[in-house]
């Protein structure tokens, strides 16, 4: 559950230079509340990170520019003047995220393997590499901090963990290929996976993904998460097959079919088969719901149901969860047309 707290207009904090585009993003704080276990019964929630904004001084050089070259690998702007590495560092990670031009709306995790140089960041891919998908230069774009566990959970940490990953608090992280779960270690002050003894303190949690936590403890536990309102179009890839956990980008709740992820590219409809159908999951605060688009009725259906589910509302902050049918070959983007102007 997430409880909108503020939202007003701001000078950007983030550290721009004189050729850079003015902005005034609209930034506000949201709380997280986690609900406490029933009677002993762990209890579910899911959230969406917050989109963050880079606090004055936290890197040097362009916080907004235009790319001047894109690879398969990097991002090239000549005139950036970052510090060498510093966007590159585990602890912090930070995204590019594109504004502009045919893939608006994406982002890019920034590598912490291969250090940044003044003019170049290598990222990573997810299956599809930025010029594979349409990045070219000339777009424009913006630097983004992104999360880990440590930084998400910081202030709650020791409230959530436990000895063990038995009698923590449990939080489920999509990798793009697989769900990972971690709990926070009390006894040695590290967020660790099952029962390796790994320091997981860096696993970055993307600002477009869908959190799943399980409480085991008693009682709400909530935190506030500070961001940027989403003021463009958003794009999420989703793999070929598997799921996908698609983030509530927008600070505002939705309809079903308002989503309108039934209109992207490579969506498998309904056709008679179920097993070929991409089908949308979402957690209603008990259960995991699935629904699938029936395209000779333009409806989103549950199950075999014949109800119509277009208007099923989607509270801000609740992730969807993509599952790709058997007729899925490419991975492809989905594309979230915020439902506001800023």
């Amino acid at each position: 559950m997430r409880k909108l707290l503020l939202v007003s207009l701001l000078t950007c904090v983030a550290q721009l230079s004189a050729a850079d585009v003015a902005y005034s993003p609209v930034v506000g704080g949201i709380t997280v509340t986690l609900s406490g276990a029933v009677n002993g019964v762990p209890k579910l929630s899911t959230f969406t990170p917050a989109m963050r904004l880079p606090l004055a001084g936290s890197f040097v050089g362009r916080g907004r520019g235009t790319l001047t070259d894109v690879s398969a690998t990097s991002f090239t702007d000549t005139s950036a003047g970052w510090s060498a590495s510093a966007l590159s560092q585990a602890a912090t990670p930070y995204f590019v995220r594109i504004r502009s031009g045919v893939a608006q709306g994406t982002w890019w995790q920034i590598s912490t393997s291969t250090a940044n140089t003044a003019t170049v960041v290598t990222v990573l891919n997810r299956g599809i590499t930025p010029s594979a998908a349409g990045i070219a230069a000339g777009d424009t774009y913006e630097i983004v901090p992104g999360d880990t566990l440590a930084t998400l959970f910081s202030g709650i940490a020791t409230t959530i963990g436990g000895t063990s990953a038995a009698e923590a608090d449990l939080i489920r992280v999509h990798d793009g290929v697989n769900w990972r779960e971690y709990y926070y270690n009390t006894s040695v002050s590290q967020w660790r996976e099952g029962t390796s003894t790994f320091n997981r303190n860096n696993i970055v949690v993307r600002p477009d993904t869908g959190v799943v936590y399980i409480r085991r403890g008693n009682g709400n536990v909530s935190f506030l998460q500070l961001g940027a309102v989403s003021d463009a179009k958003e794009q999420i890839l989703i793999g070929s097959s598997g799921v996908t956990p698609i983030g509530s980008v927008f600070p505002v709740a939705r309809t079903l079919g308002s989503l309108n992820i039934q209109a992207s590219p490579g969506f498998n409809a309904f056709s008679g088969n179920l097993a070929t159908a991409d089908k949308v999951s979402l957690f209603d605060g008990v259960n995991w719901r699935t629904f699938h688009y029936n395209q000779s009725v333009a409806q989103w259906r549950e199950g075999t149901s014949t109800f119509n589910r277009n208007t099923l509302s989607i509270p801000f902050g609740a992730p969807v969860i993509v599952e790709r049918g058997s007729a899925a070959t490419t991975p492809s983007f989905i594309s979230l047309t915020p439902p506001y102007t800023l």
